[in-house]
């Protein structure tokens, strides 16, 4: 499925390098930019107090070092959470048509349904694997962020 933008979501640093988390998001939104050359990709994240650049430079960087183009690839690098990272990304966007979040199985449910309360476009995801073994703690937290999300009316089931 072709998407006009494909949004990677950050997922913490170890100094300048990815977490193992991050990796497997990256990894992901590589096949996907290589299956759809035509797809923009949005790196996001901020730099955290503990961290030595922004999520999303290091998203971008190691996108190019895989062999996507710079040009191909935007930085949203305001945002701490997934809400922002999606209200920042979609002001660099040119009016989509569609968008692929690019995260982990577990919390790409929670991802497309904040996405898809901020816009009317087609929204899909691409899962980066994930850690079968940290899995349940993974399912656990996004539960209570889903649950808390909903209960504070930050979002509708749609």
């Amino acid at each position: 499925l072709h998407a006009d933008y494909c949004v990677v979501l950050g997922g913490g640093l170890k100094g300048e390098r990815p977490s193992a988390i991050l990796q497997r998001r990256i990894n992901a939104a590589y096949d996907y930019l290589i299956e759809n050359p035509d797809t923009i990709a949005i790196a996001t994240g901020k730099k955290a107090d503990d961290e030595i650049i922004s999520e999303a430079s290091c998203i971008k960087r190691e996108l190019i070092k895989m062999g996507i183009r710079e040009e191909r690839i935007l930085m949203e690098e305001k945002s701490a959470k997934t809400l922002e990272n999606f209200q920042y990304a979609l002001e660099l966007m040119d009016e989509p048509q569609s968008i692929v979040v690019v995260s982990n199985g577990f919390h790409l449910f929670r991802s497309k349904m904040i996405l898809r309360n901020l816009t009317d476009v087609s929204v899909s995801g691409m899962p980066g694997k994930s850690d079968s073994i940290l899995t349940p703690h993974y399912c656990f937290r996004e539960f209570i962020s889903f649950s808390i999300d909903v209960l504070s009316g930050n979002y509708q089931i749609k």
